[in-house]
């Protein structure tokens, strides 16, 4: 019977892929919700009420981020063909028709490849079924290449009820620099699927600064730029070429974000969103290079297309942290590398006669600026990769969403997607490796750091004890003589004594006494004070426990008496009651209690 019920309770947290998915759906929203809402001349803008939809479901961080991305930047802008819509070219568009009885590729819709934002609002604002001309659009699949307000606006204006959702998740995610390796079904409505995969990751090259937006508009996500030239990753001397661009080694924030979302096997869009300094410019690929799926790195011929949503998805996985992985090693090599060398560089173990000590103590302070600055950047880079390998880590564990590709009763994975998880999870491995060299150039950094603060407080009171000798000396020893030539130097009236040589000696030594014997009396003075301290709080605890001793009830401590004091004094009570015994026979007894509590 206990079998019985935890296997009942196990069906309803039990993820798999839905029987509906396996048969073509009438879909039921062909129009777009920025369309609808202004027939019903809805409140708000046209992002805003593309953010929001019937039931609100758009949370207050989506609505923000997109809101300030979006900023200075209108849908007008974009069916006009304004100057950042009209011009850059920064989208790939691939629609083709798709159906259970499909032996090909599908018919595709022609495209002029890469798309402005506006190119691609004209494209998407087709019909995407029913067309007089064109094929259906069953398999879409948007690529974004640093993706712009633009291009949020000629999405959002063109996307379906069903797509708003999951599209405005994509958007937030991307950029907001999130993690997620999940797929998402609706608890209510129309059916649909959302398998969302948003990889962060870092970059190291040899860049120049990125120029900052000089307009209020932004024109890409904005990411995180690190200059390291601190940490001299260049083992040779750079050339002038490069000296002169002013390329410095760096670390540029990217991410990749792959989102699929429909209503059946066979129609569904897949959303592909980029940064450059991953991908590259469309506009330097060829005609050939366009011909290949964008989204997953030119890995898949788009005129051999992955009908199945699933195994596409898993196909792009696999091909995307591959390349994540690799960006990671390069990294942490080259860190690695450069951390040795610096801390081999300024071991700070070598004899003190061998650098003069304020250069020592200059060089010291800055290795240490160095390496917590290098703490830092370990930390942040930590940060980002063990999300990464912690989403994948929920998303394989027992009852995780990968229980929605190993489909019992619904259409498999094919054995292809199957080998390709297989290949994710050896690059999710050799991930963990690099996040335990992270861990140990950590450890190494904080060690080395201990070891220059030790370095430093020894400087520190070094210094200090030479100016307390220093002091010393002149106090002692120059400063009697001085002060016995300053008398000296008086008018002869005013002294009772002859100027003479050996009056002058006398009068130092005498001095040098007379500032010993104040030096030596004020240490004493200070140490009675200390001694006279000690006594004072020792009589005011020793007053204490009498009082406590012969007046129990007078305790009084913050927050009450504890009950094990109270009982004992209770039975002490009782046996001085019963048994005539002097309350002075247990105050030993009490004075342990009590001293116990006060201490």
């Amino acid at each position: 019977m206990t079998f019985d019920k935890r296997e009942c309770l196990e069906d309803f947290f039990e993820k798999r892929w839905y029987q509906e998915f396996t048969r073509l759906r009438d879909q039921h929203d062909k129009k777009a919700v920025v369309d609808d809402k202004n027939q019903v001349n809805a409140d708000g803008d046209d992002l805003g009420k593309f953010l929001r939809d019937s039931e609100d479901t758009a949370s207050q961080c989506e609505l923000e981020v997109l809101n300030l991305f979006c900023r200075e930047i209108g849908l007008k802008d974009v069916k006009e063909g304004g100057p950042v819509a009209g011009f850059q070219k920064n989208a790939w568009l691939d629609e083709r028709a798709s159906t259970p009885d499909l032996t090909d590729s599908g018919d595709a819709r022609p495209n002029e490849n890469p798309l402005t934002a506006t190119g691609l609002f004209r494209a998407l604002a087709k019909l995407r079924y029913g067309h007089e001309k064109l094929p259906d659009a069953a398999r879409r699949l948007i690529y974004i290449l640093d993706l712009s307000p633009s291009c949020v606006y000629a999405l959002a204006a063109t996307a379906s009820w069903h797509q708003a959702p999951a599209l405005r998740d994509a958007i937030y995610n991307h950029l907001a620099f999130q993690n997620s390796i999940a797929v998402k079904i609706p608890s209510a409505g129309f059916l649909t699927f959302q398998l969302d995969l948003h990889i962060p990751y870092l970059i190291l090259s040899k860049s120049t600064r990125p120029e900052q937006p000089t307009g209020k508009a932004n024109i890409k996500p904005q990411r995180r730029w690190t200059d390291l030239s601190f940490l001299k990753l260049d083992t040779e001397v750079p050339s002038a070429q490069e000296q002169g661009m002013g390329e410095v080694w760096s670390i540029q924030d990217a991410h990749f974000s792959c989102v699929v979302t429909g209503t059946d096997e066979w129609r569904w869009t897949g959303y592909g969103f980029a940064d450059a300094e991953s991908d590259g410019f469309l506009t330097d690929l060829s005609k050939d290079d366009l011909s290949f799926d964008q989204i997953a790195a030119k890995g898949i011929d788009a005129k051999k297309p992955i009908c199945s949503p699933r195994d596409y998805w898993i196909k792009v996985f696999e091909i995307r942290i591959e390349l994540v992985r690799k960006a990671w090693d390069y990294l942490i090599f080259k860190l690695e590398d450069a951390i040795r060398r610096y801390i081999d560089k300024h071991p700070f173990t070598s004899p003190r006669h061998l650098a003069i000590e304020l250069e020592r103590a200059a060089e010291m302070k800055e290795a240490f600026a160095v390496t917590l600055e290098t703490m830092g950047l370990l930390r942040r880079l930590h940060g980002v990769l063990s999300g990464t390998i912690q989403a994948w880590t929920s998303f394989k564990a027992p009852g995780g969403d990968i229980d929605y590709f190993r489909s019992i009763d619904a259409a498999p994975i094919c054995p292809n997607a199957k080998r390709s998880f297989v290949s994710i999870n050896n690059s999710f491995q050799k991930l963990q490796k690099n996040e335990a060299k992270l861990v140990l150039l950590q450890k190494s950094c904080f060690d080395y750091a201990r070891t220059l603060e030790l370095y430093l407080n020894l400087e520190a009171k070094e210094t200090a004890d030479h100016n307390e000798i220093t002091s010393e000396f002149i106090v002692s020893v120059l400063y009697p003589f001085a002060l016995a030539a300053a008398i000296f130097s008086m008018q002869t009236e005013a002294i009772p004594f002859n100027l003479t040589p050996r009056s002058f000696a006398i009068t130092c030594l005498v001095l040098i006494i007379v500032v010993y014997a104040s030096r030596l009396a004020g240490r004493h003075f200070r140490r009675l004070l200390q001694l006279l301290k000690r006594m004072a709080c020792s009589w005011i605890k020793r007053e204490k426990i009498r009082d406590v001793g012969n007046n129990p009830s007078r305790i009084e401590l913050q927050g009450g008496i504890p009950p094990a004091i109270q009982e004992h004094f209770e039975r002490l009570k009782v046996d001085e009651e019963s048994h005539g015994l002097a309350a002075c026979q247990t105050t030993g007894v009490v004075d342990d209690s009590v001293e116990g509590l006060t201490m």
